[in-house]
């Protein structure tokens, strides 16, 4: 996408990779004259265990947004705010922490503040880790179960043989 189809209040993501090698967007709102709004650490930090206490909500250009991606995603326009309402949410935190604490992936994180911004403070991302998550768990415990099942028919049948022999 190119930023000057870009409209203020736009809700932005780029992918990511964070220090493990899993891929991730990374969240802004867009307010106008090239510029981003978004909660993150300082300029050329992946945030870390340690610099959680650093992340605030920075104002930058949609240059220094992107980093070394050139492409980003516009994600459509949800809210029953107005843009201008949706670009002072976003003005009204710059400078401090948002939700005045520090970044926490499950829920203060980018994303969070991106939304929040629109009217909700959510992670769809989060949202859906967790709910992969679990279907993971009850997959491995449905495997879980087969497993013990088939072990325990498969020795009572080698008990049933060795009684007829």
């Amino acid at each position: 996408m190119d930023s000057k189809q870009l409209l203020e209040g736009d809700l932005i993501r780029v992918e990511r990779k964070n220090l493990t090698g899993i891929n991730y967007w990374h969240w802004g709102v867009y307010i106008g004259d090239g510029n981003v709004i978004h909660f993150s650490g300082p300029p050329d930090s992946n945030i870390s265990l340690k610099e959680k206490h650093l992340a605030e909500v920075r104002q930058v250009t949609i240059k220094q947004f992107l980093g070394d991606d050139t492409e980003f995603q516009s994600v459509p326009f949800l809210t029953e705010l107005s843009r201008a309402e949706v670009v002072e949410r976003a003005k009204s935190q710059v400078g401090r922490p948002f939700r005045d604490s520090s970044y926490e992936l499950p829920y203060n994180n980018c994303e969070h503040f991106a939304r929040w911004c629109h009217g909700k403070a959510e992670s769809k991302q989060v949202q859906n880790a967790v709910l992969w998550a679990a279907i993971g768990s009850v997959i491995a415990l449905g495997a879980g179960i087969l497993f013990g099942a088939s072990v325990s028919y498969a020795k009572r049948n080698t008990e049933r043989d060795h009684e007829n022999i």
